[in-house]
């Protein structure tokens, strides 16, 4: 199944989703994702995994379509949206046709559709969808099976980010309150017992800007700190060493649908020091997820090419350490408008990872007194 929200719905819209496709029907594979590798984890009502693919279509230049469900049926209504547009922009009128023709067809889809309208202005019109009036992301949309873990982690980003002092620049706050939501469902699904994998929902939680409704394109691109590129560190503390375990360095470019996930895998235990600034991995231990818009046309495949993956300006890292007989979480957001918080180099053997702030040392010194007491009481 799929969930997906809408965050900021009235002021400055940026989308999140899961990326996992589930069935009854057993896949022929195991299905590998970007945070678990293979996952085989049981739904609830008996689904399991089979794939990944994006949920956030393009419709138009101007239109966007968020979906949850069965994948063909979304493609149906995909295509009404497009008939119906062809000749005249979306209405009400219009979208009250396709959901009723939907529900007389019983389509099992809900979507969300945002648009830039005729005035200028951004709208949004969903089926299916429930609106949550929340603290600070305002009115949220969600669809989906995993609504009630997802709404979970947008609450307690709200809580946070209202304790901390506002941010000025209304895109930054927008963006790095995004990115707090999308580190808390990465926690919440990585946990042996997750609520989200009994909900047939996760492999890749990664945002989804809209350019074309922000009037962003190749000629007015978007501020350097806006690409929609975040990475990730999971890090994990055993044997009083600090370790790397993953990186997943999530990206999409401007007006493109596929979700590229580059990810790295610890093979040989990289050991960290705390406040060093240059982390070197080899290039054999990273692969790329390529996330298109079925999962018969998503590929994972050996990393070739660095691409555009050299500045980061959103990063998310996580750390996990044991604490008496269970496993404690914490991660810190960082999200910076001038000076990227990654430069990512290739040197043809390695990947070269240079912070410009201890990035690491800052999460692990949040641990340290949980890390203390524990100690002590042994």
């Amino acid at each position: 199944m799929t969930v997906a929200a809408l965050l900021f719905a009235k002021t400055f819209p940026i989308v999140i989703t899961d990326h996992l496709i589930s069935s009854k029907i057993l896949p022929e594979a195991p299905v590998n994702t970007a945070l678990t590798d293979t996952e085989l984890r049981e739904s609830d009502n008996g689904e399991v995994p089979v794939g990944m693919a994006a949920k956030v279509w393009h419709v138009d230049n101007k239109m966007y379509m968020i979906y949850a469900g069965s994948v063909a049926h979304a493609q149906l209504i995909l295509d009404k949206v497009r008939a119906k547009t062809t000749y005249a922009p979306y209405s009400e009128e219009i979208h009250k046709d396709i959901t009723d023709w939907a529900d007389a067809s019983h389509l099992k889809a809900s979507f969300i559709l945002i648009f830039l309208g005729t005035d200028g202005y951004i709208h949004y019109m969903g089926h299916g969808a429930r609106i949550h009036s929340t603290p600070h992301f305002g009115d949220v949309l969600i669809i989906g099976t995993g609504e009630k873990p997802l709404l979970e982690s947008i609450l307690k980003a709200a809580g946070s980010i209202q304790a901390k002092p506002p941010i000025a620049d209304e895109i930054q706050m927008a963006m790095s309150s995004a990115v707090a939501v999308q580190a808390n469902a990465t926690v919440g699904y990585m946990k042996s017992q997750s609520e989200f994998a009994s909900k047939a929902t996760g492999g890749l939680f990664a945002l989804s800007y809209l350019p074309k409704c922000y009037g962003w394109s190749e000629k007015t691109p978007p501020p350097s700190h806006a690409q929609n590129r975040v990475c990730e560190l999971f890090t994990e503390y055993r044997e009083s060493e600090v370790f790397l375990n993953r990186v997943v360095i999530s990206s999409r470019a401007l007006d493109d649908e596929p979700l590229d996930a580059l990810v790295y895998r610890d093979n040989e235990r990289c050991k960290l020091e705390l406040n060093e600034l240059t982390v070197l991995l080899s290039r054999e231990d990273w692969v790329n997820h390529r996330i298109e818009k079925t999962r018969a046309d998503t590929i994972v495949q050996p990393f070739t090419n660095l691409g555009e993956l050299q500045d980061i300006h959103a990063v998310i890292v996580y750390g996990q350490f044991k604490y008496g007989l269970g496993t404690g979480h914490l991660h810190n957001i960082f999200h910076q408008t001038v000076t990227p918080l990654i430069k990512v180099s290739d040197d043809g053997s390695k990947l070269q990872l240079k912070f410009t702030q201890p990035l690491i040392q800052e999460v692990w010194e949040r641990a340290a007194e949980w890390l203390n007491d524990d100690r002590s009481s042994q």
